[in-house]
């Protein structure tokens, strides 16, 4: 199923956030929500995760005031700083939080989920010292990638059809950047609606199928990443310039006319 979104706005006292924009998801997809810092794509993916109620709009087929489907929690997941800094838990029982929604909150891994958590890891490359091991780790253990991939995998484990992630490769290095970007391409071609926020243009161009780009809080490009003349998006959007092969600077860019 697709993901629809209709005349969604955010406000926050005199602030805009998000001007009023209509969007649809396609399952099958990876879809981007790209755009400088300040442009609305986290606030956009809170509402559409269902994290942040809008002032405007409805998701689905729900008005403002009944804006989410009731089983909401067993049909979206969302990965992006959820997690408390200084949890006291292990590896195992953070992803064990993935199945809250189907089995309630004290829901003890069996043999087949943790045999998932496994393989996540394991594909990943989250724990050096292997995924056996890492599972036993504590939460407050982790670098800021572990945990980064530690919650990617808790998402990946939701048996949900639509997956939203916040900005998942920030703090990775170039391979698990890659790593990341693969598994998600191929938990869309699963046939789930997966859509997250990237800051790597070049990432974006490789992985992404679908984009929608953010300036202020306003959808300045929705539709196929094949379609977007991104040499015109980059200069509106970002104020740099793309040739093919080399970047002109901010400073640069900014001066053009």
């Amino acid at each position: 199923m697709n993901w629809k979104a209709s005349k969604i706005s955010v406000r926050v006292g005199s602030r805009t956030l998000l001007e009023p924009l209509t969007l649809e998801l396609s399952a099958g997809k990876v879809t981007g929500i790209l755009g400088p810092n300040g442009s609305g794509k986290t606030t956009l993916l809170h509402v559409l995760s269902g994290l942040r109620i809008p002032q405007t709009g409805w998701i689905l087929s729900q008005e403002t005031s009944r804006w989410r489907e009731p089983d909401w929690a067993a049909r979206v997941a969302f990965v992006g700083s959820t997690i408390p800094e200084g949890l006291e838990l292990s590896v195992e029982e953070v992803l064990a939080s993935s199945q809250f929604a189907s089995h309630g909150q004290w829901f003890v891994p069996d043999l087949t989920l943790k045999d998932q958590m496994l393989c996540y890891l394991t594909e990943l490359e989250v724990f050096s010292e292997g995924p056996e091991a890492g599972l036993k780790r504590s939460w407050a253990t982790l670098s800021a990638g572990e945990k980064q991939l530690v919650d990617i995998v808790r998402g990946l484990l939701q048996p949900v059809e639509v997956l939203f992630l916040d900005e998942p490769t920030s703090a990775l290095d170039l391979r698990h950047r890659l790593l990341v970007h693969t598994i998600l391409k191929e938990h869309a071609q699963k046939g789930g609606v997966v859509a997250y926020s990237e800051h790597y243009w070049t990432d974006a161009t490789v992985w992404m199928d679908d984009v929608v780009v953010l300036r202020a809080g306003q959808v300045v490009y929705q539709g196929s990443l094949a379609a977007l003349d991104a040499e015109r998006i980059l200069e509106k959007v970002w104020r740099v310039h793309w040739t093919g092969s080399d970047w002109a600077g901010a400073k640069d860019a900014g001066n053009r006319t």
